[in-house]
């Protein structure tokens, strides 16, 4: 098999053109500067040139030149020819509006081979440009496609033939789908087979629409192409975008015996002019958007046909009114149809085109996600502002580009913009002991919210309702939750545990009878674990009924030395009670169901292990405080932390 070499082309802006018109051969006109104009007008970025002097004018305006030199005529075993084709490749390689050499439309198989090998040819005098060549679409012929079998089957192995012989810059194809006596039913399997193709070889696609009829008159038939209405244009430019295509070409911007066009012979605009002029600057932008993204799938509620899927969940998006799925059947129209098309990018939020595939009629489309969604608004080329629920106006054949809002999941729960205060010991403390960054620092970055930071270091568990007291003073009430990160040293200290509960009996009235009755309190006593923390929680809930309250637990702990008489031992040592860490951490979280507060056991989750030495890059100091987590540690908390606030709402207020 021949190997052809890749050309230095790129593709660049999405590309928009026309398959005869001016410039084009045996179009009365050549490419001048009244129709250069015209033409930019149109929106069209691309057009036709045969000489040098066309390529001047396609440069004066801004325009890309494809250049027609008849390259399907040279004979590579004829000196003489080939001399002929090298002067005009030469004389134009170097020419600004040169884009593409034109080749050759719709071959069969049988000459790819030797189209490849002009392809070769070309590229050895020009590497910077690249080919177009055209094929043809799924309703050929098996003569006409040089492959026999079933006419899908041949079909597929026409164009998978084509991208392994000639190895094109991209692949372009035309179907025509609109007939007198209705419409074709696999415009959709031929975009489907040539966009598996052009993904497979990982280079872009264009699709070639119909915009005219060129058997006019009493020679039509019903199974003769019709003029399409202005809401057809537009159903097949969304489509086209839909299925992710990054150009697009019209048959025909004008030519001789063709009607209908968008501009007549004489240079004045057809009837669909004004929206082929809209549509194809839509085309460039919602293009522009989508070619970093991978289509994943192309879904159909209501009919369905060939090269589309049933709506499932996969297309991520809920859309209302439903519709029952119908299989399409030949000549019918997409009555109350939408199209969703999924994009996706390692990274990034995904993206949708939503389209109304029935062009006889507007209609009004729900659309919901499991994030807010952004409209692209491709008259202006932005995206607007995310909401929960899109109501989506669609005219006849048209369509919106959304995306999933990049709002952090929190977020969206209503983190953003809220006041949190954290309450705690050195681990807390906002002047960051061993560290230079704390858990509550990456948490409000990532998150959006104001920390309010309390935490004191070598503080216990008593001090959390000091630091409460002047939260209050300074903030009032504009607090939305509280963090309580403490423990640890009370641990060190040798606090005893006490009780969780005081118990007493009283005489009560039950039932009308006077009874005595054994009754508990929350223990308040200062020299008891259990007591301060009963405190603590009491002022702060006191303080802010309505706040979030999260209760911490302390993290694992190792060697730490602060100075001659402040030598810490690690964890698996018990204090001077014969109680071990584990012990402060389990009567956390037996208190905190009694106050009604969520626990977040960072001792159990934060995979933190301080007394291994592969943990040295997330301690304070290897060597002098395996105590206090490193800025690497408090990033490694905060993301625990950060997964359980995903399931709690901010505040109560």
């Amino acid at each position: 098999m021949l190997v052809v070499s890749a050309s230095a082309w790129e593709m660049g802006e999405p590309l928009v053109t026309y398959w005869a018109g001016p410039g084009f051969p045996g179009h009365p006109e050549k490419l001048t500067d009244r129709a250069a104009v015209q033409l930019k007008d149109c929106g069209f970025n691309m057009v036709w040139t045969r000489s040098k002097e066309e390529l001047d004018v396609a440069a004066r305006h801004g325009l890309r030149a494809l250049y027609d030199i008849d390259l399907a005529g040279i004979k590579l075993d004829d000196p003489k020819s080939v001399e002929k084709f090298a002067a005009r490749i030469d004389a134009a390689k170097e020419q600004p509006a040169l884009y593409l050499y034109h080749h050759t439309d719709e071959p069969p198989a049988t000459k790819f081979a030797a189209l490849a090998q002009v392809r070769q040819w070309l590229l050895a005098r020009d590497p910077a440009h690249g080919t177009w060549l055209n094929l043809l679409p799924t309703y050929a012929n098996n003569k006409q496609l040089g492959v026999d079998g079933p006419i899908l089957t041949a079909y597929r192995e026409h164009v998978k033939r084509f991208g392994e012989v000639y190895q094109p810059d991209f692949y372009s194809y035309d179907h025509y789908q609109f007939s007198n006596g209705g419409d074709g039913l696999n415009y959709f399997l031929n975009l489907a087979i040539i966009r598996e193709n052009a993904v497979a070889r990982g280079i872009p696609f264009i699709n070639g629409v119909q915009a005219c009829t060129w058997v006019p008159g009493e020679l039509a038939s019903p199974s003769s192409p019709r003029i399409p209405t202005q809401d057809e244009m537009r159903y097949l430019v969304y489509t086209t975008l839909a299925n992710g295509a990054q150009g697009i070409y019209y048959y025909v911007f004008s030519y001789p015996k063709h009607r209908g066009s968008i501009a007549n012979l004489d240079g004045t605009p057809g009837p669909n002019f004004p929206i082929v002029k809209d549509l194809n600057r839509v085309f460039v932008r919602i293009a522009k958007e989508l070619r970093p993204y991978t289509l994943q799938g192309v879904y159909l509620q209501g009919r369905h046909a060939p090269g589309t899927l049933v709506y499932g969940k996969d297309a991520i998006l809920d859309l209302s009114p439903k519709a029952t799925p119908v299989e399409l059947k030949p000549g019918e129209k997409f009555t109350d149809t939408t199209l969703v098309s999924r994009f996706t990018r390692a990274g990034s939020p995904d993206r949708f085109m939503v389209v109304n595939l029935d062009y006889c009629k507007d209609r009004t489309i729900a659309v919901t996600a499991p994030a807010p969604l952004e409209r692209f608004d491709d008259q202006k080329g932005v995206w607007l502002p995310a909401q929960e629920r899109l109501e989506l106006n669609l005219v006849r054949g048209g369509g919106v580009l959304l995306r999933l809002a990049n709002i952090p999941v929190a977020a969206r729960l209503g983190w953003k913009g809220r006041e949190v205060v954290f309450l705690g010991d050195s681990i807390t403390d906002a002047r960051h002991i061993g560290c230079t960054k704390n858990y509550w620092g990456f948490l409000a970055e990532r998150m959006g919210f104001s920390s309010r930071v309390y935490g004191v270091n070598g503080c216990q568990m008593n001090n959390m309702s000091v630091q409460i007291g002047r939260a209050k003073a300074e903030l009032g009430d504009n607090v939305d939750a509280v963090f309580i990160f403490a423990g640890t040293n009370d641990f060190n200290g040798g606090v005893p545990l006490g009780e969780l509960f005081a118990y007493s009996e009283e005489t009560v009235s039950k039932n009308g009878t006077d009874v005595k009755l054994r009754k508990r309190e929350p223990s308040l006593d200062p020299n008891t674990f259990y007591g301060r923390l009963n405190k603590a929680l009491l002022d702060v809930k006191s303080a802010y009924p309505k706040a979030q309250v999260i209760l911490l637990t302390p993290v694992h702990r190792a060697f730490a030395q602060f100075g001659p008489t402040n030598v810490q031992p690690d964890e698996r040592y018990a204090n001077t009670r014969g109680l071990f860490l584990s012990d402060y951490v389990d009567a956390i979280k037996t208190a905190a169901p009694h106050w009604s507060v969520p626990v977040i056991d960072l001792y159990a989750e934060s995979g933190f292990l301080p007394l291994l030495p592969q943990y040295d890059d997330s301690v304070g100091n290897p060597k002098t405080d395996r105590l206090h987590p490193n800025t690497v540690g408090h990033d490694r908390l905060s993301r625990v932390i950060e997964a359980h606030l995903r399931a709690l709402p901010p505040s109560f207020r």
